[in-house]
């Protein structure tokens, strides 16, 4: 270790007493006992040290001393974070040790401010210390039981308490838990302080708490904090994502004032609310305003009332599960509910669900819709194309019948050519219908059938149509000549997809780089050096 201080001195990591020895010897040459740690260097890790505790023992005095210093030199000392870091660690294990600096302040704020368990060791003249009491238990509250009477009487110190953890209070028998106005003060520094039973009853103090917490008073049992005045207090500070309306006694959930207060603050609470109350249109209404899914908890008369169930399905139509089933079977608000979301129609009767008119616009809302349709209307062609045309995919799921109609298969395949995938065996084998998907997309030729008769004018028709059908032609037909020949004319890039002994061609290279210059990337290395195919890509690049 390097202390600098009017000299500087080496000493070396292991011998602990010679250090302190040394250490000592220059405090006792500074005649002012100030030591100036501008360079205080540990060439030790802290855990090794943490593991020595008798070298803190016996350093730590002259580390005190150092504290006890001018107000300018404490300052220095709390700038050197490592030097802290060193007392802390040592007031934590060894919190008794305090003899030492016993009369410097600084030093035992600091203390205290680092383990609040320093303040039983400490003389009893610093113990009515209001400061070093306050730094105390706001590190360890529990501590206030070690300080005099005086100090536990004393506002400030409670309310430092109440701050960092107001259940110690319960532990003390302050004359101040007994003072409404300190009482009051301590709800609005934290409101989950607890409150003592004298005051329990207190309206005033029931209001500050709820005012504060509208949460507080559900765990409390006090009635004051049942009564109709308090439930509404609390329902206008609390939030609608959980209301105190449900902690509210039966008598109150059957208060239409309560109700209406909980349900125009936005409260989900219809379905704590009475019986009675549920029953009430108005009640209702105002519920469904902000929260439509009540009408789950609506009586079964107001579910079979049509101005209710409208007002739900306006904001969810799926809410038509709730309605009653006289409704589900009212063909005028069912088919408003399917427009809005096709997919209420797994609510509606079984009787609509085999209507034409309600199903198809459920399935023109959303194409979905048709697997809640009756079976008769899923074999529906008109029904069924209307869903194809939105969702070509869903040609997977509907019947075989259906996807062997060469006009269902047309529609799918307009929409998407990939739908070819699911037609029947017989429609992927013709050939208008190949050639519309292959224009499309020409990877579609893959779900053509090995029954098929593929001839090598409809493969030349097909590649003249789009060059890309090349790559997915019959491999009978891969190694024609002229058949390359089409698709380079038609797109020079397909140069990279000819068979080996066709790149090596100078002739269909020519053609590659005079349909497309780019063609020139992708011929072998030799024939991009050819000076003829060169000159070839020039004049293609140029004139394009």
């Amino acid at each position: 270790m390097r202390v600098q201080c009017y000299v500087e001195v080496e000493i070396e990591e292991a011998n602990y007493d010679l250090e302190v020895k040394k250490i000592g010897e220059l405090v006792e040459k500074n005649e002012k006992k100030v030591l100036v740690l501008d360079q205080v260097k540990m060439r030790f890790n802290e855990g090794d040290i943490c593991k020595n505790v008798e070298w803190y023992k016996n350093y730590m005095p002259l580390i005190f001393q150092y504290f006890s210093g001018p107000p300018q030199h404490i300052s220095t000392i709390h700038r050197d974070n490592s030097y802290i870091s060193l007392f802390a660690k040592f007031i934590r294990l060894n919190s008794e040790s305090l003899q030492s600096i016993q009369d410097s302040y600084p030093c035992l704020t600091l203390a205290m401010q680092i383990n609040g368990k320093c303040l039983q060791y400490v003389d009893q003249k610093w113990s009515y210390n209001k400061g070093l009491v306050v730094a105390a238990v706001s590190q360890n509250p529990t501590m206030i039981k070690m300080a005099p009477v005086i100090m536990q009487n004393d506002a400030e110190v409670l309310m430092q308490i109440v701050r960092t953890n107001a259940n110690c209070l319960l532990e003390l028998s302050s004359n101040l838990l007994l003072d409404k106005t300190f009482i009051l003060n301590a709800i609005d520094v934290k409101s989950s302080v607890p409150i003592p039973k004298l005051f329990l009853k207190d309206r005033d103090v029931a209001a500050k708490l709820i005012t504060k917490n509208a949460y507080s008073f559900v765990a409390d049992p006090c009635d004051l904090c049942r009564d109709k005045e308090m439930i509404r207090l609390a329902i206008r500070h609390s939030s609608k994502w959980y209301s105190p309306f449900y902690h509210a006694s039966n008598a109150l959930q059957d208060d239409e004032d309560v109700v209406m207060d909980a349900l125009a603050a936005g409260h989900r609470v219809l379905k704590a609310v009475s019986a009675r109350l549920r029953a009430t249109k108005s009640i209702a209404m105002l519920a469904l305003k902000h929260d439509p899914a009540a009408l789950e908890f609506c009586s079964k008369e107001l579910r079979n009332d049509k101005e209710v169930v409208i007002a739900a399905l306006l904001k969810d139509p799926l809410l038509l599960k709730y309605a009653d089933d006289q409704i589900r079977d009212n063909i005028s608000i069912v088919t408003f509910a399917v427009k809005r979301n096709g997919m209420a129609l797994q609510f509606a009767s079984s009787e609509l669900k085999n209507n034409r008119d309600v199903v198809k616009s459920a399935v023109t809302q959303c194409c979905e819709a048709i697997f809640f349709a009756s079976e008769v209307l899923q074999l529906d062609k008109h029904i069924v194309m209307i869903a194809v045309h939105q969702d070509p995919s869903i040609m997977k799921y509907i019947d075989k019948s259906l996807r062997a109609d060469r006009e269902v298969i047309m529609e799918a395949i307009t929409v998407n050519s990939h739908s070819l995938e699911y037609a029947s065996e017989e429609l992927r084998s013709d050939t208008a219908l190949l050639t519309l998907a292959a224009k499309q997309y020409p990877s579609t030729l893959r779900y053509v059938p090995k029954s098929f008769n593929f001839t090598k004018e409809f493969a030349m028709d097909l590649i003249k149509m789009n060059p890309i059908c090349f790559q997915y032609i019959p491999d009978s037909f891969y190694y024609h000549y002229d058949l390359a020949t089409a698709a380079i004319d038609g797109d020079g890039t397909m140069f990279s997809k000819l068979p080996a002994h066709m790149q090596n061609d100078k002739a269909l290279a020519l053609r590659a780089v005079t349909q497309n210059s780019f063609a020139l990337n992708l011929l072998p290395p030799l024939m991009q050096e050819d000076g003829e195919i060169c000159n070839a890509a020039a004049r293609s690049k140029k004139s394009n």
